[in-house]
């Protein structure tokens, strides 16, 4: 599966994590991220159970799931499956699926992430202002503010604040 998706000229980066620890470590690096694509067979926790944490932490991209298990599929869209592949995957599955979430990410929002009492997810386009205050900065929202321990120029993807 990683070489049908790596190789992929749809794909810019793939990236696989061998654990549900290093993958919740490494989230708030994973801002570019476009889509997750869970095993439901997983060492730990199965990829249902990660689901559901990734949505309990906001994470609302796209999550498909594979699996040799059909008996999964209704629970998958417990937690908004984008899809649900049965193994053996083939590569026209893959191109398939490729091209629906290729057609699907210009529609995704902007987003920046700012640690806070853990990770916070801002649309851009809830963004009034962001303004410096020392190595802080003070980001308005519609309803509300974050003081984020971040300098303004650190913040990626701020644009026209």
């Amino acid at each position: 599966m990683q070489e049908m998706i790596g190789k992929h000229p749809l794909v810019d980066e793939f990236l696989c994590f061998d654990n549900v620890k290093s993958l919740l470590f490494e989230l708030e690096d994973l801002s570019d991220t476009s889509a997750f694509l869970l095993d439901v067979e997983m060492p730990e926790i199965n990829g249902l159970e990660l689901a559901k944490e990734l949505r309990k932490r906001q994470i609302n991209l796209p999550l498909i799931f594979m699996t040799a298990y059909p008996e999964f599929a209704l629970e998958s869209y417990e937690v908004s499956a984008f899809d649900y592949l049965l193994k053996p995957i083939s590569q026209d599955k893959v191109d398939s699926l490729l091209e629906r979430l290729n057609s699907l990410v210009p529609q995704l929002e902007p987003v920046i992430f700012f640690q806070l009492e853990g990770l916070n997810r801002v649309y851009q386009k809830d963004i009034i202002l962001c303004e410096a205050q020392g190595h802080y900065t003070r980001v308005v929202l519609e309803k509300h503010e974050l003081l984020v321990k971040e300098s303004i120029s650190s913040i990626k993807d701020v644009r026209n604040y």
